[in-house]
């Protein structure tokens, strides 16, 4: 077997058979473009890479290759030698905790956890071998192919190579990186080993442009290096040259200017971000570089394309590459110097692909005629898809471990040894000669301050610089949030503001200014807890290019945390210019400022405490919970609900770590500083009309004989505050907001990765299966790789069991074969494998109810509103499907497949569709969405539900409702059959990188629309993408047979192989902007396609070529050398022609009858079930989902239980005493209960937010159920969980306050609470509605929260307000009701009467602390008056208080007099109270809309009822308006709001389509 020499280090510059890319092959606009540019460069007498390539550019013969050889010339001219890095690894083991797959967590476990951890204790844990004794070696300019089937430990073993280690539990062997370890690659050569996940993570607001700026700039080199690349080494022009190399190379030039977008934001197309994640990896310049499936969303062409940019670039570069790709072409595989195939963690091959074929032939396998390389190789390790040769039969290797033995026992296996061995010797003496030279080389990348060992290259500033620029640029695309909180602010600003207008200059207005303050502290701290939200959905984008040695993620937090001094100061300063001037504060400089400058600090300090919780912890449920908490704290101890001097022992000390307490008083020693000689109301001068030397004003710190009040002593009195504090409380908050960033800082650097460790199947408690050998847990795992020889074969069986019923299909997949070249073991396999599948066929067929009436488009064009006009995606595209055909719609990526596919699903939202479309010659029927089935490319599900459980779910609600539901699910167990999916229909689907792999996602998408049953057509968007080879062979055979039995199948797909193509009946292929390039019948092994553009191109299809590939290499390359233009050549050729009369004739065979389609059809609805189905279908569904999501039920749980036990505690025996201070406690003891709500709805609407996606995306265009049971279902399930939640919440927090003691205003007491939790979730459910995302849902709750808060009398007596809110706001607010009804009822205390008899009077608790804060009770009762808050009026010398008040009040001992009481004192002064009973303490309450009473309880239930019934409508109303509601172009009327403000924000114009 030839190997390479040990001792050589690198390969030939240009490997033989290696191909040069054209650069106009991808993009020729753009070739022009750099032709451009680069002449428009200045160039001196030294010899550039731009010269070089000029003459080539001008000559039309422009290659990447030149382009890579000239910069790495010039380098070496200047003295840069080249740093390659050659890979050596032997005995790599990799474990993982786990068997691969548990039970899942419930709320149920979650309770039981302590007993659980008693019983595991001393268990061992299962430890699962994911790789095992894998060795090799890949030489710089070598490209390594990582093959297998899913599960067999691929993307394992590309993260054990470059060092991503997140998740696993041990990882052993030797791994030589150049003689260098993993703990080097893990330091200073971080850069020089990259890994592409499969995953595309890209932030959407930006733009392609902006995303790839961002990676280029991340890893700019040191000027030496920029010398090859530009003409005066400036980092932009560096910046701009590879930017625009490498958006020509992957074709993205044309959406540069395009956001990239996600499920929410419209963008690039799925392609296309694939695209972008592999220009990133490539922008890093990596030496050793590893790509996980990045081909999966690519055209075949593309992928192609794609995979000799790398092996250029692995040439040029002498680079490592190592790829894992699924349905691999020949084409593709041959461009890979050695390929390396893995079964369950054991490698079972490696080397060159010839020797994969000759080493596996000779074990006894059949290499089918026309299966590709790759799909061999894999098959090899698959029971259902092997092919034996006679005569091997019982001496082939079944098992990972038989697989394993003998390769290692094998010929090609001992001298691979023998060679990792041999070369990595040779790179320990490459290390020991030139370990200096080359760490001196790694050193010359990076900017000269970034110390040796960093991973990254350019300095933590400059990192921190161009963080904050993508911060700033992520802002301006999302100009959208950043206004709703703007308009937000304002409109809080205008309400307090208004409600505080013109306070008057008077004692009455002292506490309204504590109020105001207060205020503007808590505003801004709510709508900071977005921050966490926000903080969860770019965690793993920042993580992954730290993985790349981009940035550090700590360099991120900085930038986010700068940023928000300018965005925070935008959204603060209308809210305080507002409310300071309404108010009237006081109107001098420097108390402005100083009002400004701390306001702005609180706001600052409490961002970064809400992103130091979202960095600190992994989930995003606790951490709401704790900053539910938070906010409690910081408005229960800010100073102004407990004053400092009254807080409770044991909570004192959480004042003095609470920020918002230092700037409390700042602000009110601020504003009450200039209040010298404040005036005393004349109806606060005890008693009045008399002397002034006798009278006293009923405010704390107010001296006897004297009308005014000092605001200093008013505050040290009241609250122990002084001004002279001011410069210390301004150095705490900037401790604590320095301590806060420093933390998030940290937090944000040291964070792990989300979607790292995860892989394990997760059941149904319950279910678990149990599996014992090594065989059966790969049986549990990966069930379609082992799969029962009775059931469906999964992967590339022979081509000949592909005949379809009408014998179309030849016995092969490639053009110009014979099926007499077969090979006759194969041969025999499949027939026997035909036989095998023969009954379930039948059985499935027997269930079934095949379409008979063709679907069909005419003439169907698409536009949508872009920047500047409108855009056209599709073009005149027509074409039909015929029941009992499969029908393919392919293209290049960007070409439309997906959008088409869209608009003939009815499943657009914006934009206008212009055609006819018909079933049979008829209009469409309204239920024609229920009665398709749609697979979309996104595997969109509830995680929480099981396989089972999906599809019974889809079969009960989209099935006919006259069908049994008997019927329905014994279809369920059908279908769980036809698609194999028997060993995991207990599983959960789990999250993205939990749960079922990819592959299993697919089949369940599938499930989910066959178990509808389907009448008219089915739809799949690119269901094999993604898949290995064999998986989606099972999936496209699958499909065929359901084609066969009658089903009407149309179907995009990227990568297909010959094999899969050749199953197809007919081709709908689109170019770019939507235009038809073909539409006809591929005929038998594809001839009549390769005739039609052989006919056109004069190129024929070689024997060993891949129809697929073959046409969409024509069509992109003959187009743009011969200006051929597709489009037209189709609309002018017989194709068309016989397509326009095949339109004419499918509509004269069918009619128009719809008295006959009446009269034997039922009546068509929107929706196969009934209203009373699609509730308790989804209220099953949904009670499951809340029982299996515990992290969100226990968040909400412990919120309602700890916020009890704290303001219960913080509240302690209130209820008890009997001073207007307790009573005043216990109202805001009920007030916090409505600041809880707000953390509360902060849990409840990402769990709609959630739901409605699913709804938006799949479920609704599946017609599944109405909107209307959407809402219901998530209200209804949200009840008891908030009841229980309430309930925990109620029992501390009433009984620690001690409210009342009999059981009947108990029970009255925890009513109230539960129709408040129904009040708050439908008020943040009307929010949710509305909003696009969870952050403006946030924003508008508490917005309109602090509204109705604001009027409920609590902080602002009605009386005070301005005449305009006090008329007619405080009846229309629901918290006035729920405040009366809460507190008036146990505002009850006792009076003792001279006999020791108790009278029991219902007192009610009122807002004005400055009132009067003596006992209510006489010292001869047993209470002495408080030292500091009693009124003390003089009276003459000579005059008894009984005759100087005798006019004014009495005592507790004569008849009630006036307001309140008196007693006589020692010291000879009258000690005042000025209240006597409670009723009399809300007259001041009271207005002459609105007064205040016990007796008004039951009134103030039911119209809280019907607040709740309020809400409930207005869910359903705006959740019409904004997401149900058509206009004439699209979607609700909010919805396309925003859509407009985005798409013109952010220009839309060169947008691109799937």
């Amino acid at each position: 077997m030839p190997l390479d020499s040990p001792a050589l280090s690198t390969v030939p510059l240009t490997s033989p058979g290696v191909e040069h890319v054209p650069l106009d092959a991808f993009d020729n606009e753009g070739v022009l473009e750099l032709q451009r540019t680069i002449t428009s460069v200045p160039r001196d007498k030294s010899r550039r890479p731009y010269d070089a390539e000029l003459g080539r550019i001008i000559s039309g013969d422009f290659d990447f290759r030149g382009f890579l050889q000239d910069i790495l010339e010039f380098g070496i001219q200047h003295g840069r030698s080249r740093r390659m890095v050659g890979l050596a690894f032997s005995d790599v083991s990799v474990e993982g905790a786990g068997v691969g797959y548990h039970e899942g967590a419930t709320f149920g476990s979650r309770l039981a956890f302590p007993a659980n951890i008693i019983k595991e204790r001393g268990r061992k844990r299962h430890v699962k071998h994911i790789l095992q004794g894998v060795e090799g070696a890949v030489r710089p300019g070598q490209m390594l192919l990582v093959l297998g089937v899913p599960g067999s430990g691929c993307t394992t073993l590309l993260k054990t190579l470059t060092c991503q280690e997140g998740g696993y539990t041990a990882i052993n062997g030797d791994v030589s990186y150049a003689g260098w370890t993993k703990k080097h690659v893990k330091t200073f050569m971080r850069g020089d080993v990259v890994y592409c996940g499969e995953d595309d993570l890209h932030l959407p607001t930006l733009t392609v442009k902006q995303t790839l700026d961002f990676a280029v700039s991340s890893r700019v080199p040191s000027q030496q290096v920029r010398k090859g690349y530009a003409e005066d080494y400036s980092r932009s022009n560096y910046m701009h040259t590879v930017r625009s190399v490498l958006a020509i190379i992957l074709g993205l030039r044309h959406v540069l200017d395009t956001k990239v977008g996600n499920e929410l934001i419209r963008g690039i197309s799925g392609g296309q971000k694939k695209r972008v994640s592999i220009a990133e990896v490539l922008a890093c310049r990596g030496r050793i570089v590893a790509f996980d499936n990045s081909t999966r969303g690519l055209d075949a062409s593309t992928a192609l394309e794609f995979v000799k940019a790398l092996r250029i670039s692995t040439d040029v570069g002498q680079s490592v590459t190592m790829a894992c790709l699924y349905q691999a072409s020949d084409s593709i595989v041959k461009l890979f110097d050695k390929i390396t195939v893995l079964y369950g963690g054991r490698q079972v091959f490696f080397g060159t692909y010839d020797e994969g074929l000759i080493y596996f032939h000779d074990l006894g396998f059949e290499r089918r005629f026309g299966q590709s390389i790759g799909d061999f190789l894999v098959s090899v390790t698959d029971k259902s898809s092997r092919a034996i040769r006679p005569g091997f039969e019982s001496t082939i290797p079944s098992t990972p471990e038989e697989f394993g033995a003998l390769w290692e026992e094998s010929t090609f296996g001992k001298a691979v040894k023998e060679d990792t061995e041999a070369y990595r010797q040779a790179l320990k003496m490459e290390y020991d000669k030139g370990a200096k030279e080359f760490k001196q080389n790694v050193i010359a990348d990076k900017a000269r301050r970034v110390p040796k060992r960093s991973s990254f290259i350019i300095t933590y500033g400059r990192q921190v610089a161009i963080a904050l620029k993508r911060r700033y640029q992520m802002f301006m695309g999302d100009k959208v949030t950043f206004l709703t909180v703007l308009m937000a602010n304002t409109f809080q600003a205008l309400i307090t503001g208004s409600v505080f207008y013109s306070m008057p200059y008077n004692t009455t207005s002292l506490f309204s200014r504590g109020g105001v303050c207060f205020f503007a502290l808590l505003l801004n701290s709510l709508s900071a807890m977005t921050e966490v939200a926000a903080g969860y959905s770019q965690r793993p984008i920042v993580i992954r290019q730290k993985a790349l040695g981009m940035i550090h993620p700590s360099a991120d937090a900085i930038a986010n945390s700068l940023l928000i001094f300018p965005v925070k100061c935008i959204q603060v300063t209308p809210l305080v210019i507002i409310v300071y001037f309404l108010t009237d504060l006081t109107r001098t400089a420097s108390a402005f400022f100083i009002f400004y400058g701390t306001v702005l600090l609180a706001t600052y300090t409490m961002v970064a405490f809400f992103r130091m919780l979202a960095a600190l912890f992994r989930d995003q449920s606790r951490a709401t919970m704790v900053a539910g908490l938070a906010v409690l704290d910081f408005a229960l101890y800010t100073g102004y609900v407990i004053p400092r001097p009254s807080m409770v022992v044991w909570w004192k000390w959480l004042s003095y770590c609470n920020p918002l307490a230092f700037a409390f008083e700042m602000l009110m020693s601020n504003e009450f500083r200039n209040l010298n000689a404040l005036p005393c109301a004349s109806s606060m001068l005890i008693p009045p009309g008399a002397n002034l030397a006798n009278q006293v004003c009923a405010g704390t710190g107010a001296p006897p004989g004297s009308d005014t009040i000092n605001g200093a002593d008013y505050l040290a009195m009241a609250f122990g505050y002084y001004f002279s504090n001011s410069g210390r409380n301004a150095g705490i908050l900037f401790g604590f907001m320095f301590f806060f960033i420093l933390a998030y800082v940290t937090a944000s650097e040291y964070q792990a990765d989300p979607l790292a460790g995860g892989g394990e199947m997760i059941y149904k408690r319950g279910t678990l299966p149990k599996a014992s050998t090594s065989a059966d847990l790969e049986s549990v795992r990966k069930p379609n790789n082992d799969a029962n020889e009775n059931n469906i074969p999964n992967s590339a069986n022979a081509p000949g069991i592909a005949g379809g019923a009408n014998g179309v299909r030849g016995t092969n997949g490639v053009p110009g074969a014979n099926g007499e070249h077969g090979v006759d073991g194969a041969r025999s396999a499949e027939i026997s494998t035909e036989k095998q599948i023969q009954p379930q066929m039948s059985a499935s067929t027997h269930l079934s109810d095949p379409p008979t009436k063709p679907f069909i488009w005419e003439n169907v064009s698409y536009e949508v509103p872009v920047k500047g006009g409108k855009r056209r995606l599709l073009n005149d595209v027509s074409g039909f499907v015929r029941p009992g055909t499969m029908t393919a719609l392919m293209g290049e990526s960007g070409a439309g497949k997906t959008t088409l596919l869209n608009v003939l699903a009815r499943r657009t939202d914006t934009g206008v569709v212009t055609g006819n479309f018909s079933v049979g010659g008829q209009a469409l029927p309204v239920s024609f969405q229920a009665e398709t089935g749609y697979v979309q490319q996104q595997d969109t599900h509830l995680p929480s539900t099981t396989v089972r459980e999906a599809l019974e779910f889809s079969a009960i609600l989209r099935q006919p409702r006259t069908t049994p539901k008997a019927e329905k699910l014994a279809y369920v167990d059908e279908v769980i059959k036809m698609l194999e999916m028997e060993s995991f229909q207990d599983a959960l689907v789990g999250e993205i990188g939990e749960g079922l792999s990819v592959e299993q996602r697919k089949r369940l998408s599938i499930g989910v629309e066959l178990a509808a049953r389907p009448k008219l057509l089915l739809f799949l968007d690119e269901p094999t993408s993604g898949l290995s080879a064999q998986a989606s062979w099972s999936i496209v055979k699958f499909l065929k047979k359901l084609a066969d039995a009658g089903q009407a199948v149309l179907c995009t797909v990227h990568q297909p192989s010959g094999e899969l193509f050749s199953q197809f009946d007919r081709l709908l292929l689109l170019r770019r902007g939507g235009e038809t390039v073909y539409f006809g019948d591929l005929g038998e092994d594809c001839k009549d396609m390769i005739s039609y553009f052989r006919g056109f191109s004069g190129r024929d299809c070689l024997p060993e070529e891949n129809p697929a590939e073959y046409m969409l290499d024509v069509i992109a390359t003959d187009t743009k050398r011969h200006n051929i233009t597709w489009h037209d050549l189709f609309v002018e050729s017989p194709l068309n022609k016989q397509l326009e009369g095949d339109l004419k004739a499918l509509k004269v065979l069918t009619p128009i009858s719809e008295k006959a389609v009446g009269s034997h059809e039922p009546k068509p609805r929107h929706y196969a079930s009934n209203f009373g189905t699609q509730l308790n279908a989804m209220l099953k569904r949904s009670y499951a989902h809340y029982w299996r999501t515990p992290n969100y039920v226990l968040a909400k749980i412990l919120l309602n239980t700890l916020a009890g036990l704290f303001i219960g505690s913080s509240f302690w025996d209130q209820g008890q005493k009997i001073d207007t201070a307790a009573l005043q406690n216990k109202l805001f003891a009920t007030f916090m209960a409505l600041i809880l709500s707000t953390s509360l709805a902060q849990q409840s609407q990402p769990v709609f937010l959630q739901q409605r996606d699913l709804f938006e995306a799949r479920e609704r265009p599946s017609k599944l159920y109405s909107w209307p049971v959407l809402i219901l279902t998530f209200v209804l399930t949200e009840i008891p969980w908030n009841l229980l939640g309430g309930t925990l919440f109620w029992v501390p927090w009433y009984y620690m306050v001690r409210y009342g003691d009999a059981s009947k205003l108990a029970a009255f007491s925890w009513g109230v609470m539960m129709i408040f939790s129904f009040y708050w979730l439908t008020f943040a459910t009307c929010m949710a509605a509305v909003a696009p995302n969870s952050v403006i849902a946030s924003t508008l709750f508490a917005a309109l929260f602090s509204f109705v808060l604001i009027f409920c009398g609590v902080t602002q007596p009605p009386p005070q307000m301005p005449y305009f809110w006090r008329s007619w706001m405080p009846p229309l607010s629901p918290f006035t009701y729920f405040i009366e009804v809460s507190v008036v009822l146990h505002a009850c205390s006792t009076l003792l009467s001279p006999s020791g008899s108790r009278s029991y009077a219902w007192l009610a608790v009122g807002s004005l602390r400055t009132l009067g804060f003596a006992r209510k009770h006489a010292r001869r009762a047993g209470y002495p008056l408080h030292p500091v808050r009693a009124i003390h009026p003089h009276p003459p010398s000579g005059i008894s208080c009984g005759t100087f008040l005798a006019n004014f009040t009495s005592s507790l001992l004569e008849p009630p007099l006036g307001v309140g009481y008196y007693v006589d004192q020692p010291d000879g002064t009258c000690g005042y109270c000025t209240y006597r009973t409670g009723n009399q303490f809300w007259l001041h309450l009271n207005t002459s809309t609105f007064t205040y009473s016990s007796s008004h309880r039951y009134r103030d239930i039911g119209i809280m009822w019907a607040f709740v019934a309020f809400n409930t409508i207005l869910i359903f109303g705006l959740f019409w308006l904004a997401r149900i509601r058509k206009g004439s172009e699209g979607p609700g009327l909010l919805k396309r709001l925003v859509q407009s403000i985005t798409s013109r924000r952010h220009g839309q114009a060169k947008g691109s389509v799937a």
